[in-house]
Order: structure tokens, then C-alpha cells, then sequence
């Protein structure tokens, strides 16, 4: 099995840029990843990755080499893992990634019952609010939240996401509430800043207004922006369940309740193929059944 760890210390050092952190996700040495690396370039008899002080970069050779890769040690796990469900048994390492928000409030109650009912399965989960290639970063699943492009894969809505529009009780004191969407100019509106189309949009009956929000404060991490509104900086724009128990604890006001905002579906995409892995499937079974009393709107 010798060119095979080869190959999963080549995969590693590409996914993470670098062969400290290839060594730490691998559970072994630094000289030992090297080591992987040298002898999987002298039986090829290429050079693979270039080094330097920034990390690696891979030759074309190695390019080639790497999107190969991934798809033996997928089809590896894959085959693993069959032999393990005809005994009734969820085995191998689930990938996921997750936006940072979503996944610290939902994936973890879902991540602890799978580890419960499965105690030979395992964990690794990416939390950023990235854009990621499921196929070339190697995720078993990825969950998202809006529209969806990648129509080639495998994709299963769970739920709707709803959105408000929040403020905190120091902030409407401070600077008076709203009853209308076209007041929303003489507020400090606090903007994710992490996605291109940023209007904020409201609807009542046949009138939709659709407006640019303005600020002093932006930023692309949601937790920001929730610690921001807190903080009585300004209004903001969260999915429900970020702002969930700030709303019922009073930390937070909802505003313009008579208007509806957008509701964004909540996704998880996997890669092409009939057969479904056992840890996958597991996955997005725990998930519908978990969200659809999690995720209720307002």
C-alpha cells in the first residue's frame, strides 16, 4: 500500500498548499511527507510540485497528476465503503463544506448525531463562506445557500432559508424605526459584502421595492455583521436562523414585518454519479429530517 500513502501525501500537499499542513492533516511528520513526495516523483520520473517559501505549486505534469489522483483515492474510498455497508456499517471520512454561520448553528447538532450512530465514520469540515470546487477540493458534500450553478451535479434542496430585516433596540432609540422600505436611506445599513448582487428587496402585494443599501460598515463574515447589529451600529439583512434567539431574547427588533423579503433555498450538492456513498447518504437523510423543524421562519 506504499504508492498508495504516495499518492494520498501528493493529494494532501495540494489541497492545503504546503507540506506542514499536509503532515498535520495526515497525522505524521513533515520528512515523511517529503519523503511520499520524492519517491512518488522518482517512480514517475517527473517533477510534481515546486517548491519555495510560500508553499507549492504544481507542475503541469503535476496538475495532470493530481486530478487523477483524486479520482483513484475517491474511488477507493468508494469501494471501501461498499464492502462496509453490506455489513451494515457507515465507514470512511465524510469531507463537507459549509457556510461559516450556517454550519456552526445546524451541520453540528447533524454532525453529532451521525458521529453517535456511527462510531466508525469521520469528520472533515471546511467553514467559509467560499466559493468551492467540490470536485477538484475533494468534498463528499457541499452545502449552499441561494441558487445553485453547478447543474452537473447531484443537488437535493432541504429547506427555505427566510430573511429579515433587524435592528438592535439601542439603535432604534438612538435613531427611530421604520415604516416604510424608502425610510431605509437615512439609516447606517450594515452590508455583507460577500456576494455580488447586494439590494435589499421587499414585497407587499403587487409593490416590490428594491433598493441599494448604504453604510460605514461592511463586511464578508455574517458573524460580523450580527456582533455589528448588536452593537447598535445599524440595520441589517440575516437569514432568520442567524438571528433566531437574538429575536426572542430582545437583542434584536424585527423590522418592516409587513413587508416579505426573499427566501433562499438551502442545497447540498454532491458529485455526479448513480451510486450514492453510504456517508453521504447518511448525511443528506440526517439533514432533511433535522432542518425541517430547525429552519422555520419567522
Amino acid at each position: 500500500m506504499q504508492v498508495l500513502d504516495d499518492i494520498k501525501g501528493f493529494v494532501t500537499v495540494a489541497q492545503t498548499g504546503g507540506f506542514t499542513l499536509a503532515a498535520r492533516k495526515l497525522a505524521i511528520s513533515t520528512s515523511v511527507v517529503s519523503r511520499r513526495i520524492d519517491r512518488l516523483e522518482t517512480e514517475l520520473g517527473v517533477c510534481l510540485m515546486l517548491r519555495n517559501t510560500r508553499g507549492v505549486t504544481l507542475t503541469p505534469a503535476g496538475n495532470e497528476f493530481y486530478r487523477r489522483a483524486q479520482l483513484i483515492l475517491r474511488e477507493l474510498d468508494n469501494a471501501y465503503q461498499a464492502v462496509a455497508e453490506r455489513k451494515e456499517e457507515i465507514t470512511g471520512c465524510l469531507h463537507i463544506s459549509t457556510p461559516y454561520s450556517f454550519g456552526i448553528r445546524h451541520l453540528e447538532p447533524v454532525l453529532t448525531r451521525l458521529s453517535t450512530r456511527y462510531p466508525l465514520l469521520e469528520f472533515d469540515i471546511s467553514y467559509n463562506d467560499r466559493y468551492v470546487d467540490l470536485l477538484k477540493e475533494s468534498f463528499d458534500a457541499v452545502i449552499r445557500i441561494g441558487a445553485i450553478s453547478e447543474l452537473s451535479f447531484a443537488a437535493r434542496r432541504i429547506a427555505p432559508i427566510p430573511t429579515v430585516l433587524v435592528a438592535s433596540p439601542a439603535y432604534l432609540e438612538k435613531h427611530g424605526t421604520l415604516q416604510t422600505p424608502d425610510l431605509i436611506s437615512g439609516h447606517q445599513c450594515l452590508i455583507y459584502s460577500g456576494r455580488t448582487h447586494a439590494e435589499w428587496v421587499f414585497q407587499q402585494g403587487e409593490n416590490r421595492i428594491s433598493l441599494l443599501p448604504s453604510g460605514r460598515f461592511h463586511s464578508d463574515s455574517g458573524e460580523v455583521l450580527l456582533k455589528w447589529a448588536l452593537n447598535g451600529r445599524g440595520i441589517a439583512v440575516f437569514p432568520h436562523f442567524m438571528v433566531k434567539e437574538a429575536l426572542s431574547g430582545g437583542g434584536l427588533v424585527r423590522l418592516l414585518p409587513d413587508y416579505a423579503m426573499p427566501e433562499h433555498d438551502l442545497y447540498i450538492l454532491r458529485p455526479p454519479g448513480v451510486r450514492v456513498a453510504g456517508k453521504v447518504r447518511v448525511l443528506f437523510d440526517e439533514m432533511v429530517a433535522y432542518c425541517q423543524d430547525a429552519l422555520q421562519g419567522p
